[in-house]
């Protein structure tokens, strides 16, 4: 899918069509879990000064990064997370490892939940947030089923966080997953459409419009 058919995308056209001058910068990769998400929010979003934050990550995706972040994985990390052959290289290590299962894998399903609530690192990610004073949305993050389910739920993410109600969004136009979905969790344009929409606005009610 192009990138400017993306739910970023979507949402940002929507909000300029309202009139507001407001950008969305789409840094989601695909095979990211919420480990690798705080570093990238850490180490190329916060110097950047963003007025707010969207993070759309399934929960139990990886276990939680332990003290700073940022100076415990070192400047040479910093330079090959930009790599994509990097990624590509840990990814299939993970796979190898079993640590990586894929979108129709369980493994993330089934660990017990992690010490700081049961949210892999979205806690962090919204304590980080909260540290910056930069309004945080999490997207439930949408997974084909039928019904089509939510693989962060509210009651699992971090409380006081305003959370988009992606997965209800979609369910709500009685469309078959097969025409939501590209495949177990990457969504189609109509899909895109649909979630874009969605936070948009929840953009708008959290900049209070």
């Amino acid at each position: 899918m192009v990138e400017r058919s993306a739910w970023p995308s979507v949402a940002e056209r929507v909000l300029r069509s309202e009139g507001l001058n407001i950008s969305l910068i789409n840094l989601g990769s695909s095979g990211y879990r919420s480990a690798q998400v705080l570093r990238l929010i850490e180490t190329y979003v916060l110097p950047n000064n963003p007025d707010f934050l969207i993070v759309d990550c399934l929960v139990h995706d990886s276990a939680p990064l332990p003290g700073d972040h940022q100076r415990a994985w070192g400047p040479a990390r910093e330079l090959l997370f930009q790599s994509r052959v990097y990624r590509l290289l840990w990814l299939a290590v993970a796979t190898a490892r079993g640590e990586n299962t894929g979108p129709l894998g369980t493994v993330h399903i089934e660990q017990p939940l992690s010490p700081i609530g049961g949210a892999g690192n979205h806690e962090a990610i919204a304590q980080l947030a909260a540290a910056r004073q930069i309004p945080l949305l999490f997207v439930d993050y949408p997974f084909t089923g039928n019904p089509i389910v939510s693989y962060a739920p509210m009651s699992q993410l971090p409380a006081g966080v305003t959370v988009v109600a992606a997965t209800a969004a979609l369910i709500a136009t009685g469309a078959p997953a097969s025409r939501l979905f590209l495949d177990a969790n990457h969504l189609s344009v109509e899909g895109s459409e649909v979630v874009g929409r969605a936070v948009a606005d929840s953009v708008r009610a959290e900049l209070g419009l």
